[in-house]
C-alpha cells in the first residue's frame, strides 16, 4: 500500500543507505493499476540521461506510467522530421526572437542554457525502449489547442499554409493564465489537423517499434483562455466565416463535432477532431478534464464517452487537474473514471 504521511515522516529521518536498504514492494501492494509520474520538459528541459535514470527508480518501485509534458507554451520538446521549426525554434528560448522563444522560466538570455534543448528522433526512441525495459508506460503529451504558443511560433517560421496554426488576423484580448494571447489553436482551419496528424504520424511510426507498450498519448485540452462566455476564437475572422457558412447547412445534432454552427461548439470539435487522429493511429486518447466534460443547463457535466469514441472496447484516458477540498465543487477525480471506463 502507498506510505502513510505519518510512515513518510519518519522515512524521511532514514539516511539514503538505510532507504536503499529498504524492500521493493511487488506489483501487487497497491490496489491501483495506475501508478504515475508527470515531468513537465516543455518549460524546463531535462535530457535523456536525466529521464532514464528517474525512469530507472521508477521501474524499481514498480510506478506504472511517465506523463511527459513534452510540449506547450514555452517548449517543443520532441524533433518532428518535416517540421524541423519545431525544436529549431521552439525548443529554445534567448533574447533573439529570430532564433528562440522568449526567456521565461530562469532559462536565461542565451541559447546555450542548459534548460534549452530537445530529444532528437533517436533520444526519443531509447527514451521509449528504456521506459519498456523498465515497464514504464510513456505517456507523451502533445498539447493542444492551448498551451500551444512554441508550435504556433514554430509554425509561423515554417511559413507553410498548410501547417498555420493562428489566424494572424486575429485582434484576441482574451489572456491565457500565462498572460498570452496567441497561445490556442485555431480549429476553424484545416492546416491545424493536418498539423497534428503529421506529428501522430511521426510518432506511430517511432511507438511502433515497440508494439502496444506506449499506447496512450495525451492531448492536453486544459486552461483554453476565455472570457466568461466570451470564446476566445469569436474574434477570429476565419472562425466568424466557418460558422457562417455552417450555420447555412441543414440542422445536424452531430454538428458540434462536424460542422459548429456556435463558438461554444468549437473546443470539443476540436477535441473529437484530435480523438480520431489518435485513434486512427491505434493510440488511446488522454487529456485533461476539459474535453470531457461540458456545461449542461448551466451545470457542468462529464460527456458521454460514446460521444468520442463509440466502440466500448477503446479506453479514454481523463486525467483531472480541478480538485478543490475546500469547496462545493463536484469530485471530478470519481465522476470521471466512472464514466470514462
Amino acid at each position: 500500500m502507498p506510505i502513510e504521511a505519518e510512515e513518510r515522516f519518519e522515512r524521511n529521518k532514514l539516511s539514503s543507505t538505510e532507504r536503499l536498504a529498504e524492500p521493493i514492494p511487488s506489483e501487487n501492494d497497491s490496489p491501483l493499476s495506475i501508478r504515475s509520474l508527470s515531468i513537465d520538459i516543455a518549460r524546463n528541459f531535462h535530457s535523456l540521461a536525466a529521464l532514464k535514470r528517474i525512469i530507472t527508480q521508477m521501474g524499481k518501485i514498480k510506478m506504472t506510467h511517465l506523463l511527459l509534458h513534452a510540449t506547450d507554451d514555452e517548449g517543443w520538446r520532441i524533433e518532428i522530421p518535416g517540421l524541423e521549426e519545431l525544436t529549431d525554434l521552439g525548443a529554445y528560448r534567448c533574447v533573439d526572437h529570430k532564433d528562440c522563444l522568449e526567456p521565461q522560466y530562469g532559462s536565461g538570455p542565451f541559447k546555450e542554457s542548459d534548460q534549452n534543448g530537445y530529444l532528437t528522433v533517436d533520444e526519443y526512441k531509447q527514451l521509449l525502449k528504456h521506459g519498456m525495459d523498465n515497464n514504464v508506460n510513456i505517456i507523451t503529451e502533445i498539447n493542444g489547442p492551448g498551451h500551444a504558443r512554441a508550435a504556433i511560433k514554430a509554425m509561423q517560421k515554417k511559413n507553410d499554409p498548410d501547417y498555420f496554426l493562428y489566424d494572424t488576423n486575429q485582434e484576441n484580448t482574451i489572456e491565457s493564465v500565462q498572460y498570452f494571447t496567441d497561445n490556442v489553436l485555431n480549429p476553424c482551419m484545416e492546416s491545424t489537423f493536418t498539423f497534428l496528424n503529421t506529428v501522430i504520424t511521426h510518432l506511430k511510426e517511432v511507438h511502433a517499434e515497440f508494439g502496444n507498450f506506449h499506447k496512450i498519448i495525451h492531448m492536453g485540452g486544459d486552461e483554453v483562455p476565455h472570457r466568461g462566455d466570451e470564446v476566445i476564437w469569436e474574434t477570429s475572422p476565419i472562425c466568424q466565416q466557418f460558422i457562417k457558412t455552417n450555420s447555412e447547412k441543414p440542422e445536424n445534432e452531430n454538428a458540434w463535432k462536424e460542422a459548429p454552427v456556435k463558438f461554444s461548439q468549437l473546443f470539443h470539435y476540436f477535441a473529437y477532431r484530435y480523438v480520431q487522429i489518435l485513434d486512427s493511429h491505434g493510440f488511446a486518447p488522454a487529456s485533461w478534464e476539459e474535453p470531457w466534460t461540458s456545461v449542461i443547463n448551466g451545470v457542468k457535466s462529464v460527456r458521454p464517452k460514446e460521444q468520442f469514441l463509440p466502440d466500448p472496447n477503446k479506453p479514454i484516458y481523463a486525467f483531472n487537474w480541478n480538485i478543490f477540498w475546500d469547496t462545493d465543487d463536484p469530485d471530478w477525480s470519481y465522476l470521471l473514471p466512472n464514466k470514462y471506463v
